[in-house]
């Protein structure tokens, strides 16, 4: 009955990965072994857009963004949402349902212009990416024999002390000298193979048939009982935790999409109220733009993201207004500079997503070239416009985030350049996927 050899000891080392952690499809982590929760992707507080693409940004990354601005010149109103993530993540979902599940929606208004827009995010965070299953891999090994050696330690010291008290008729069962036998022999190889795993996997049958009593078999199943669960407790937190960190490490988001913007009024009659014999509402279409983001989530504390943009945006809804074509650039960086729990790591949020309640500060670069010719018109006669946000944001919880930020802004114009600092506040509502 007992492990006589070391190679069937080196085998069980695998008890952790094949027992307890990797049942999933092609070694991928499934939701009977790691779970596939949402990572909390926005905790670096990254938003390149805070003033002049505010309202046709997609670098969202939640089920729900929503977002309420208010400055000196503009005021914003703009929610984001994924739909499909609402389902929950399933273990054999594809990297294309994966792709599906970024698909969004941006639906905003800024100063009476209505915005509608779709993205689509590629995201090697995601558990059933390629990268997501190497990183599975890699961390449910390296942890297992850390496991091991961590149980074994606890588990060796119980053995003992179970060893004793049945030879002085004070335990709970009454084991046999055979069953006394076996469980110093485990006591032994353990000692000498620290980082070797253990199955309890006798039945009821091999205990009839070595000739054990039910006292033996009885406390055996509350020995693989114990085992299982502290092995259990170990992998749900310290190994899924691991897990979560490697995946948002470093990670990489890649967000295209587009919007289309709309006047107030979307059709009426002719109207000519300047009696230039031109209609007033010629045109709905305000602008059309197609974007192109790169997100880079560094490590826990810091992360930057680029976008580039190309518009086409007319100056008014009168006729002879026509689209002219506009090439624009963000760029954001931003730092978890105060952390407001110290105890974060024990906390559920961080346990679930990896939230941390935190102050984060950065800044945001914008700029916005208008390439119209000598007989376009650029929106409001502004040629080029650059902007410069510092801002200080505050994130309390997963689903609330309160940000201050000062735009300082330069547009050159046909006739003057023109410097302005505009301070704007915005609250942002935050909601994650189901799981």
């Amino acid at each position: 009955m007992a492990i006589k050899t070391l190679s069937k000891i080196q085998l069980l080392c695998l008890f952790v990965l094949t027992f307890s952690v990797v049942k999933g499809q092609n070694d991928a982590p499934t939701k009977n072994d790691l779970p596939l929760n949402y990572l909390y992707s926005s905790y670096t507080g990254l938003n390149a857009d805070t003033n002049i693409f505010n309202d046709v940004s997609l670098n969202s990354f939640e089920l729900l963004s929503t977002n309420i601005q208010f400055s000196k010149d503009d005021d914003l109103q703009k929610v984001v949402i994924a739909p499909f993530q609402l389902n929950n993540i399933s273990a054999n979902e594809t990297y294309a349902d994966s792709f599906l599940r970024n698909t969004k929606l941006n639906l905003a208004q800024k100063n009476g212009i209505s915005t509608l827009g779709l993205g689509f995010t590629w995201d090697n965070s995601m558990h059933n990416s390629k990268r997501g299953r190497r990183i599975g891999r890699e961390v449910i090994q390296a942890n297992a024999i850390r496991s091991n050696e961590i149980i074994n330690k606890e588990f060796i010291s119980v053995l003992k002390k179970d060893i004793e008290s049945s030879k002085n008729s004070q335990g709970i069962y009454k084991l046999s000298e055979k069953m006394i036998s076996y469980l110093n022999s485990i006591v032994q190889l353990l000692e000498a193979q620290p980082k070797a795993g253990f199955i309890p996997s006798k039945d009821k049958k091999d205990f009839d048939r070595d000739s054990l009593t039910i006292d033996d078999y009885l406390y055996y199943k509350d020995l693989y009982k114990k085992y299982s669960e502290k092995s259990k407790k170990i992998l749900d937190r310290e190994l899924a935790l691991e897990y979560f960190k490697a995946l948002q490490e470093n990670s990489v988001k890649i967000t295209f999409g587009g919007n289309l913007s709309y006047f107030n009024i979307l059709r009426s009659d002719d109207v000519d109220l300047d009696n230039d014999n031109l209609n007033d509402n010629e045109f709905s279409l305000k602008q059309q733009n197609l974007s192109l983001g790169f997100t880079h989530i560094v490590n826990e504390c810091w992360g930057y993201s680029i976008t580039g943009y190309y518009l086409e945006k007319r100056a008014a809804a009168e006729a002879e207004n026509d689209l002219q074509p506009y090439v624009g650039l963000s760029a954001a960086i931003g730092f978890r500079t105060w952390i407001l729990d110290k105890n974060y790591k024990s906390s559920k949020n961080y346990l679930e997503s990896l939230f941390v309640p935190s102050i984060h500060t950065g800044f945001a670069f914008e700029y916005l070239d208008c390439n119209a010719d000598e007989n376009g018109n650029c929106a409001d006669g502004v040629l080029k416009t650059t902007s410069i946000t510092p801002y200080i944001e505050f994130k309390m919880n997963p689903k609330n985030q309160f940000r201050l930020g000062i735009p300082i802004s330069s547009n050159e114009r046909l006739n003057a350049d023109k410097a302005e600092v505009g301070p704007f506040i915005q609250w942002r509502l935050q909601l994650t996927g189901k799981n």
